[in-house]
């Protein structure tokens, strides 16, 4: 299979080998399927890049002089913007003992040197897609936790909750203007004037008064 054949989500590696010869291979490799790289020689200008700027993956070589592969990968496990960077250890060890330190410390794949381009390259692939995948799983969790926010009106104020609660906390004008009509009618009748007439005598006016009318009124003189 050729190389051409893989069409990797692109992405931002971080390649570290001390072995100059390796490094330039790698990075001829990964740029022309379409990665950015950033090829570094030793495990502290590792850190230094990856705090500049968290790469979407790390190749990372095991056997480094002053610093090696295993603690480099566990510093960048032990800071928040690159704990989750997926991190690939290349070695020409191929002992079990060796890959299970690997796992240990964090790696999520382990290339034993000499490697082959096409398989490196598919394995490449992979973890930068599901990185690319856990960034959106991400991404949707903050924004579904995320508080809702009110819209402003044009006026700028917020708008008014539609619920039914509130709709019968805050009446309508029309329904207030309603109220208003009903209470002057049954006022109206409550306090009607009655008249009688007694043997061609003058007829007595009587005014009968509920008792919320009555408050505030002047009492009718009687003749």
């Amino acid at each position: 299979m050729s190389e051409k054949s893989y069409q990797p989500v692109r992405g931002d590696i971080l390649v570290v080998d001390d072995t100059l010869v390796n490094l330039r291979i790698l990075t001829e490799m990964l740029a022309a399927q379409g990665y950015k790289v950033r090829p570094v020689t030793s495990g502290l200008q590792a850190l230094q890049a990856a705090a500049a700027a968290a790469p979407d993956l790390v190749l990372l070589d095991i056997n480094m002089p002053g610093m090696t592969g295993y603690e480099v990968c566990q510093q960048l496990k032990a800071q928040a913007d690159t704990r989750d960077v997926p991190v690939i250890f290349m070695s020409a060890r191929d002992e079990v003992l060796d890959k299970i330190r690997a796992f240990e410390v964090g790696g999520v794949d382990y290339v034993t040197k000499p490697f082959h381009l096409e398989e490196l390259l598919a394995r490449v692939a992979t973890h930068v897609s599901l990185r690319a995948l856990q960034r959106q799983l991400e991404d949707a969790r903050l924004l579904a936790e995320a508080p809702p926010r009110r819209s402003p009106t044009r006026s700028g104020a917020a708008t008014t909750c539609s619920t039914a609660c509130c709709r019968r906390a805050s009446p309508t004008p029309s329904a207030r203007a309603a109220a208003s009509s009903a209470t002057t009618i049954r006022r109206s009748r409550c306090c009607s004037a009655t008249s009688s007439t007694t043997r061609g005598r003058p007829a007595t006016t009587r005014r009968s008064r509920c008792s919320s009318c009555s408050a505030g009124s002047t009492p009718a003189s009687t003749r």
